[in-house]
């Protein structure tokens, strides 16, 4: 046994699973850990792959010790059942991707199987990190939004569009765009709502039905953002397909 051939396809499997832990646990902010406790796991492995006299007793202090430390780095400072949520997800992962490797390697003579085993998990955790890459961008944009229109609130997801530039051409200020199913059966008086013209990336033109709110609050990665009377546009169709974001931000709001 080669230690760092061994100690690369441990480190390699490690940050598989944890990627993958942390994506699926949509915890963006821990991939950065996830790069140095593979590293700490997969040094504590072979450590106590070498030191241990049998094979049982490695396997119960990788599972009882190595695991649930490696777990509580990861997930820090996360509520307390996200830890086994966190720890069950990791265990099982280990074990199915071990799984794989003893059948990958058995139909592959070991000496080239292991480099070929070696080069998929590294393109599997490129694809994972990518993915959240793009997700933690995507998240950046989101905030939560309260609108207080006729002494009632409305709380909701929305997402902050550098490319919205849209503008009120009477009054001058940013209008934001909103899915007109938020106002449910409030009810709003026709002459509060007025229409703008507007056009899309894709040469799309018309008018659009806006209406001036009493208070919108802005609220992201601890900042809090008040504006009075702000312009909103409704919407007839969902802005986001599939997902729970109900608003576009003007790009100037944030």
């Amino acid at each position: 046994m080669y230690v760092d051939t061994f100690w690369i396809s441990l480190w390699l499997i490690d940050l598989v699973v944890f990627l993958v832990t942390v994506y699926l646990l949509r915890y963006e902010k821990a991939w950065i850990r996830c790069l140095l406790l593979a590293a700490v796991s997969a040094s504590a492995e072979v450590v106590l792959y070498l030191l241990m006299p049998y094979y049982w007793l490695y396997r119960i202090l990788l599972l009882c010790v190595v695991n649930p430390l490696i777990v509580t780095g990861l997930l820090y400072p996360l509520k307390k059942e996200w830890f086994l949520k966190g720890y069950l997800l990791i265990t099982g992962l280990l074990l199915v991707i071990g799984g794989l490797q003893t059948l990958f390697l058995y139909w592959i003579p070991f000496r080239r199987g292991i480099g070929a085993w070696n080069v998929l998990l590294a393109a599997v955790g490129g694809i994972v990190f990518l993915l959240l890459w793009r997700r933690r961008k995507q998240i950046q944009h989101e905030c939560q939004v309260i609108l207080r229109i006729q002494e009632k609130e409305i709380t909701l997801l929305a997402f902050h569009d550098t490319g919205n530039q849209l503008r009120d051409p009477f009054t001058g200020k940013a209008v934001s765009i909103l899915e007109k199913s938020l106002l449910g059966e409030m009810q709003i008086l026709p002459e509060r709502v007025r229409y703008i013209p507007y056009h899309t990336v894709g040469n799309a033109h018309g008018l659009l039905p806006v209406l001036t709110i009493d208070e919108m609050t802005i609220c992201q990665e601890g900042r809090t953002i008040q504006i009075k009377q702000p312009v909103i546009g409704l919407s007839e169709k969902e802005l986001f397909l599939k997902q729970n974001i109900h608003m576009i931000l003007h790009s100037e709001l944030l």
